[in-house]
């Protein structure tokens, strides 16, 4: 049984394995890669500018926009900075809104405690499912409605 065969299987069994993991911070690395995309293209094309419609300092944008920040992503905090930024570009601030429910959805290899730390963050329910009337997000909330089936 090849190492490609060991790892199918154990996907079957809810072990994690090195290819999945680095998947999934690979398309971590490329949501957070096309906020920035979305800068340039609505003509924030330096450092400078980028950081302003952000709402962060110029060393958070940079290690922010470049890919390189750490492993766990983007903080609730960061998130929440961006979001109250009043000039982020729609196209921006959509992309934002995906990274929020994919890493809530579990997409980026986060833990179940991580995922929890995150949601409350944000200021969302502990459980995905609970009074999603109260979600900030009405968006993200009828992604988790429909994934969890939740009323």
């Amino acid at each position: 049984m090849g190492v490609r065969n060991i790892v199918q299987t154990d996907q079957g069994r809810g072990a994690k394995s090195l290819d999945r993991s680095s998947d999934r911070k690979a398309r971590q690395a490329s949501k957070i890669a096309e906020i920035r995309q979305a800068l340039v293209s609505a003509g924030f094309d330096t450092l400078s500018k980028q950081a302003a419609v952000l709402g962060l300092s110029k060393s958070s944008a940079w290690t922010m926009l470049r890919s390189r920040h750490k492993a766990s992503g983007l903080s609730a905090k960061t998130i929440k900075r961006i979001l109250a930024s009043p000039h982020l570009p729609p196209t921006a601030r959509q992309i934002i809104e995906e990274y929020i429910q994919e890493k809530l959805l579990g997409a980026y290899g986060h833990n179940g405690l991580s995922l929890t730390c995150f949601r409350m963050r944000l200021g969302f329910p502990i459980s995905p499912t609970a009074q999603l009337a109260e979600w900030p997000d009405r968006q993200i909330a009828n992604v988790v409605r429909d994934r969890f089936g939740a009323s």
